[in-house]
């Protein structure tokens, strides 16, 4: 099983994201939840690694295990970090419903 936690800051916006495991829906390289959870990481990463003024820091150091923390972003942003925090939760939220014994996802505030 993918477990995710994702912790949202006083403001409602993501502040970190941690997913560990594998869905072990399907064979390696095969698992459409794990290809999908990851399409999902890799998108909030890179959004988020792009957007100058935001600081992050993160880590995929091997497979089944993504880490992300938001240490800053300034006010100027929080519209476009709502968005992004509601993109994430979304996608990952579906993918839960839809495959409840592959993904957990829990909301930490």
């Amino acid at each position: 099983m993918i477990e995710v936690t994702i912790r949202l800051n006083e403001s409602g916006v993501i502040s970190g994201i941690r997913a560990v495991g594998h869905s072990g829906a399907a064979a390696k390289g095969q698992d459409i939840v794990c290809a999908s959870a990851s399409v999902l990481f890799r998108t909030l990463g890179r959004s988020l690694e792009g957007k100058e003024g935001i600081v992050i820091e993160g880590s995929a150091d091997s497979r089944g295990e993504f880490f992300l923390e938001v240490v800053s972003y300034p006010r100027t942003l929080y519209g476009w970090l709502e968005g992004i925090t509601s993109y994430i939760l979304t996608g990952l939220k579906d993918l839960e419903v839809e495959n409840p014994d592959e993904l957990s996802v829990s909301i930490k505030v």
